[in-house]
């Protein structure tokens, strides 16, 4: 039995392989980058209350509202800051785990 093996074709499915997933990976980073921020705020709101303490302060809310939460992590995310890299891939991470937990299980059952 002889494998005929075609270098170009495989070079073409690893081409689209890799487009397609770096696709996917920039769609999931800019979806979340929109819509973590206000998840996380409207959560917040919910639980915790108002993020600014008095209304009747001279400045206020300078620290707080759904800006300055849109403000920090798209700051933190740009200067390479962990824990907003890690919020911000998490779906697509996700998404990752999902495919590998399918992919175990359709080859070992």
């Amino acid at each position: 039995m002889e494998i005929n093996i075609d270098a170009s074709s495989m070079l073409n499915k690893i081409k689209i392989s890799f487009s397609r997933e770096m696709l996917i990976f920039i769609a999931s980073i800019i979806i979340s980058l929109a819509l973590i921020p206000i998840s996380i705020f409207i959560v917040g709101n919910i639980i915790i209350d108002d993020y600014c303490s008095d209304p009747l302060l001279i400045n206020y809310c300078e620290n707080g509202g759904i800006t300055h939460l849109y403000q920090r992590v798209w700051e933190d995310f740009l200067s390479f800051n962990v824990s907003a890299w890690a919020l911000i891939t998490a779906p697509y991470l996700i998404i990752l785990l999902t495919r590998t937990i399918v992919y175990i299980n359709k080859k070992f059952n």
